[in-house]
């Protein structure tokens, strides 16, 4: 099995940082806001944790997804 002390916390801060990162994009800028990292398999214990990797990285997905539009909007 695989040595995940300190591996898992800071893969979730990482996507924390993503998460937060996420709602202060400012959309005045002319570029799109860059989407969150996909978290690779190995970042992942397997372990169905509900604090996850691939849980923070679905939440910044979507906080991404309403920036996005919003971004999209404002060009229209």
């Amino acid at each position: 099995m695989k040595n995940f002390h300190g591996l898992i916390p800071r893969v979730i801060e990482h996507i924390d940082e993503q998460l937060n990162n996420a709602g202060q994009v400012s959309l005045t800028n002319e570029e799109r806001p860059p989407k969150p990292r996909e978290p690779d398999i190995s970042e992942c214990c397997q372990r169905n944790c509900v604090n996850c990797v691939f849980v923070y990285y679905e939440k910044a997905l979507v906080r991404w997804k309403k920036k996005v539009e919003e971004f999209e909007a404002t060009k229209s």
